[in-house]
């Protein structure tokens, strides 16, 4: 589908599951090293954490999906097929997936990006988020438990 005409945002259906799945295996349309993996996207999805995506007649052209623990959230990630983006599809994911994370009691949202060019950053930057420079995220599986570790 050519990028022109009506997109909207809607709620994310079972349904957009596989077109959710090309969408955020695709770097063009989700970033390079996104900080949550493919993996951690369908488990968030198929749990009923809240996501949005927009839509341009029949096709999926961009997700937002976030997790939510206690009164803070994560937006995992914000997809946005390369044809469709600088049009405010991103901007208007994120505040209806805002509209949803407030709406079930979140007090702060985040977001982790691979850098400031990142897919997403101009959308949180018109959002008023700031971006915290100088941050460094560190991770590792908790299984298997590293070997020789003294026990407290």
């Amino acid at each position: 589908m050519a990028a022109e005409g009506p997109w909207r945002i809607r709620d994310f259906h079972a349904d957009d599951l596989d077109a959710a799945v090309r969408l955020w295996d695709n770097p063009a349309s989700s970033g390079e090293a996104p900080g949550f993996g493919l993996s951690d996207l369908i488990a968030a999805v198929r749990s009923h954490e809240p996501a949005v995506v927009a839509v341009a007649g029949e096709e999926l052209v961009g997700t937002a999906v976030a997790t939510v623990g206690g009164v803070r959230a994560w937006v995992m990630r914000i997809s946005l097929a390369a044809a469709w983006r600088r049009r405010g599809i991103g901007s208007a994911m994120l505040g209806e997936l805002e509209r949803r994370l407030v709406a079930a009691g979140v007090h702060r949202i985040q977001c982790l990006l691979a850098g400031e060019g990142e897919i997403g950053a101009l959308a949180l930057e018109h959002a008023g988020y700031t971006a915290r420079p100088g941050v460094v995220f560190y991770e590792r599986p908790a299984w298997p438990p590293r070997c020789g570790r003294p026990s407290p």
